[in-house]
């Protein structure tokens, strides 16, 4: 997730997009094979957008308070 973070603080637009499309595909699709439930593999990748938007939050946070989060 912070790997994904600090990648979206760099990446814009149709790019960020794209990544983040192909992100979420890679979070699914061992779930997905793994026979996991539609609901749980939604429930997952919320969980790890979520976290992704926490750590985005904390990168510029830090930004933008000098490095002190």
């Amino acid at each position: 997730m912070q790997q994904a973070a600090r990648f979206l603080t760099i990446v814009h637009g149709p790019d960020a997009d794209r990544w983040w499309k192909k992100r979420v595909r890679r979070v699914a699709a061992p779930l997905r094979a793994a026979g996991v439930s539609e609901e749980e593999i939604s429930r997952q990748v919320l969980a790890f957008q979520d976290a992704v938007q926490m750590e985005l939050h904390a990168l510029c946070s830090q930004s933008t308070h000098g490095g002190a989060a």
